[in-house]
Parts: structure tokens; sequence; C-alpha cells
């Protein structure tokens, strides 16, 4: 079983509709016992038939993924800091490994502390979604 991992790359060759073969990469997190996948980026080499580092953003890839939300997720005790670039209403959602959503709402402010102290100790994924944008933090709560 994969139990959980936390934003790591896949290596992945495909063969594209022109019958030409690529190498690219995946970065993606595992959650839920393996159950769940989450995508947050991925990249190929343009170059034909030509090799790739995971991660690369160099040279010749293409690289795909959304747009990202710049904000600062962190957390200290039992709580999560958010600091957001702009104030905007952000969509927040919190959940833990097992792929549980614990907590849903919507922030309206630019520093929003979210109190975790009724919910167990461990690791969780935070999301913040405004229109179009996403990112994604990995926490933990002690």
């Amino acid at each position: 079983m994969w139990g959980y991992k936390l934003e790591d790359f896949i290596g992945i060759r495909f063969t594209d509709e022109t019958e030409i073969q690529r190498y690219g990469w995946i970065r993606c997190s595992v959650i839920d016992s393996g159950r769940t996948l989450i995508i947050h980026d991925y990249a190929y080499e343009l170059q034909p038939n030509y090799p790739i580092i995971a991660g690369d953003t160099v040279s010749y890839v293409d690289i795909i993924g959304q747009p990202s939300l710049v904000a600062t997720v962190y957390s200290f005790n039992t709580a999560v800091y958010i600091n957001l670039q702009i104030q905007t209403p952000t969509q927040l959602t919190i959940v833990d490994l097992n792929g549980q959503t614990i907590l849903a709402k919507t922030l309206y402010h630019q520093v929003e502390i979210v109190e975790m102290n009724y919910f167990p100790k461990g690791i969780y994924l935070v999301t913040l979604k405004e229109g179009e944008k996403l990112l994604t933090a990995k926490v933990a709560i002690e």
C-alpha cells in the first residue's frame, strides 16, 4: 500500500498523436490509502525522444497546470495561518490524509487563522481556490 505521498514526481513516457515518443513528469500527491491521486502540474519535453529530468521547467519543456494562487500557508501548534496576497473571496478546503474534508468555507480577509484544536494531530492538505487560481499546501498540526 502507498498510504500517502505528498508532492512527489512520476516520470512518464508516451507516444503522442503523431506517433512520436515523448518523456515527461507529473507532480502529484497520493492520499486516502492510495485511492486518491491529486495532480498538481505536469510537463513534457517538446524535443522528440529526448529525456527530461523530473521537475525540469527549462529548455524545450511545455508545462501544463493550473494558474497558481499567491498565498502563504503554514501551521504552528494547533492553528493554520493563511496570508493571501489580495483580498477577494477565496474557497478554503482542509482535507485529512484519509481524503475526508474536515473544513470547507469561504475566506474574506487577507489574513486568516484557522484553529484546529478540535481535530486530531497530524498532517492535512489545505487547498485555496480563487476563480481559476489554486494553491495546495501541506500542514502539520501538533
